[in-house]
């Protein structure tokens, strides 16, 4: 039983976490991890190429939301090029 309200504790505060992030605009590197499903480590590395949109502030890296989505639907490949 224990284990169940371990379990119901974490899937409570993954969903709280989740929402909070629906919520900003202003994202971390992790943040866009979770909203892209690309890695960190990905995303570093497109930062360093520039190949993402994103503003540093000293050593943080920040990330505005509408950019990123923007960003994410920028490469339309229509359905007759899958063919």
């Amino acid at each position: 039983m224990e284990d169940f309200k371990t379990a119901i504790l974490e899937e409570l505060k993954e969903i709280k976490s989740l929402s909070l992030l629906a919520a900003k605009n202003v994202l971390t590197i992790e943040e866009v991890a979770l909203l892209t499903g690309l890695s960190v480590s990905c995303l570093y590395k497109k930062t360093c190429a520039k190949q993402i949109p994103f503003y540093r502030s000293s050593k943080r890296i920040y990330f505005n939301r509408q950019e990123i989505e923007s960003w994410m639907m920028s490469v339309r490949i229509s359905g007759s090029s899958l063919i």
